[in-house]
């Protein structure tokens, strides 16, 4: 079976590929071509080849807009650009004229439209509300006043209702007498309306009552209570009620140093202080109070009670016998020369507290600007981040939030901690510095002892043997001095023609 021989070429096919020949290149040219151009592009756009063509440069072309002038032009040409400007001139006014119109048809139907849909809104509003008012109007209308909801109104609105004018009520009589029919619904309604308000009256007003009566029979159960509690619950009662005023004045003096301590601000206005009458009254109410509890306090020293060493008998509720009055009278008796020592005592304390309180606000104010101070310096430095302290590194990361919490909260970080933390840094940021000079001096010393032996080889590659020859003398003399002495030697005997030593013919 024989092979079919290829057909022979055509030779309009062959005719059309030698005339495109130099225009078709293979895609190595194409490459080696294009980087030939940006080259030559890069260097006409910088002269020192610096910059970087990120893309290729397209060619540049005038503005379509941009039309040519018609100077030095003649004829066909010079009309044809004319009526060329005419037109493009013609087709910007066009344009602008249409935007201007558009703009102002738009202009003019919102104007027109915004009335009937303001109008139209409002009465939808309207619509709404009247909506609503209908369905709730029918929903009354069909409860009856068996209901407990019906028309459930607050007591305080139904208390003092509002009289009528006279004017409205004479025009309700004339219209009342100008009609000759009556409508017995509305009146029926009305007289509904009446009779439940009435009922919701009553049921509030018996609830007030019914609440009086049992905070009444709570205070009457805590006066009985009162008077037959045990002596050792009034010693109790009298011994908190004395730490109480106790702190309590100190919290008062504690105050007053903060607002004494507090720097007037002279920008405040006038108008926003305290007036006089109010402060005077306010001094008058708590000084009142102070004489009250200054008075029962007295009265409780001057009667106190024995206290009953008996065991507790589980029935509460079985009155104990009133107490022997003769006793109670020897007690004060025995008590009564002591009252003024107590007195002095209890103003000792006072003058003591005040003192503490004094200090303890000073001490405070100290503690708290230092601490602001190294809250400051900490949120500036950027030593503290990086240089921790180890038990705070340790326990960052480990339990659960609220066992850091507490551990936060007993340690109580005040200035001492933040000092230790600051001399912590210094001190490992000093030895991270010391570390990283040793490290250079040691890379410095390596790079020196590199370059000597560069030296080295490079002198013996010139011949220059004594230069090595110095450098091992250990008698530690001058190098430079040395070969300053020998240098006319050195370049008889040891110059680069040396070595060769005559024997040209070896090489």
């Amino acid at each position: 079976m024989s092979m079919e021989q290829p057909s022979p070429t055509n030779p309009a096919f062959g005719e059309a590929k030698k005339a495109l020949a130099p225009y078709i290149r293979t895609r190595q040219e194409v490459a080696h071509i294009r980087r030939v151009l940006a080259l030559h592009l890069k260097s006409q756009v910088d002269d020192k080849g610096d910059a970087k063509l990120l893309a290729p440069i397209s060619l540049a072309c005038e503005s379509a807009n941009k039309l040519p002038t018609t100077s030095g032009t003649h004829g066909l040409r010079k009309e044809y650009l004319r009526a060329l400007k005419a037109n493009v001139k013609a087709r910007q006014e066009f344009a602008r004229l249409t935007t201007e119109s558009q703009i102002t048809k738009e202009k003019e139907v919102e104007e027109i439209s915004l009335g009937p849909y303001l109008a139209l809104e409002k009465q939808k509003q309207k619509l709404e509300r009247l909506r609503i008012l209908q369905k709730y109007v029918d929903s009354l209308a069909i409860k009856t006043p068996a209901f407990a909801s019906f028309l459930e109104q607050p007591a305080a609105s139904i208390e003092a209702l509002p009289q009528l004018p006279e004017e409205a009520i004479a025009s309700a009589a004339r219209s009342g007498s100008e009609s000759s029919t009556v409508n017995l619904d509305d009146l029926i309604q009305d007289l509904e309306r009446d009779v439940l308000r009435a009922k919701l009256l009553l049921k509030s007003e018996k609830d007030l009552l019914a609440k009086i009566q049992a905070e009444q029979q709570k205070q009457l159960r805590r006066k009985s209570s009162l008077k037959a509690a045990e002596p050792d619950q009034t010693l109790k009662a009298l011994e908190k009620t004395r730490n109480e005023l106790i702190s309590w004045v100190e919290e008062e003096l504690g105050k007053a140093g903060d607002s004494d301590a507090q720097p007037e601000n002279p920008s405040k206005p006038r108008d926003s202080e305290v007036p006089i009458e109010q402060a005077v009254t306010e001094v008058r109410k708590k000084y009142a109070r102070y004489l009250r509890e200054r008075k029962g306090l007295l009265e409780a020293f001057a009667r106190p009670a024995v206290p009953d060493i008996a065991p507790k008998t589980e029935d509460k509720d079985i009155p104990q016998e009133p107490q022997n009055t003769s006793e109670v009278g020897e007690i004060a008796g025995f008590i009564t020369p002591y009252l003024s020592e107590l007195l002095a005592i209890s103003r000792e304390q006072k003058s003591l507290s005040q003192q503490r309180s004094h200090l303890t606000t000073s001490l405070a104010k100290q503690n708290k600007e230092t601490i602001q101070v190294f809250d400051r310096l900490a949120e500036e430095s950027h030593l503290l981040p990086k240089y921790q302290l180890p038990q705070k590194r340790s326990r960052k990361g480990t339990g659960t939030f609220a066992e850091e919490v507490n551990i936060a909260v007993k340690e109580g970080p005040g200035v001492s901690h933040r000092a230790e933390e600051w001399t912590y840094a210094a001190q490992a940021s000093s030895i991270d510095t010391m570390e990283a000079v040793c490290v250079n001096v040691d890379e410095g010393k390596t790079a020196l002892e590199e370059a000597k032996k560069a030296l080295d080889r490079l002198d013996q590659m010139l011949g220059y043997s004594a230069r090595k020859t110095g450098k091992g003398d250990s008698s530690g003399g001058d190098i430079w001095l040395q070969e300053a002495e020998s240098g006319g030697a050195k370049d008889e005997n040891t110059n680069i023609w040396s070595t060769i030593d005559g024997q040209l013919g070896v090489l």
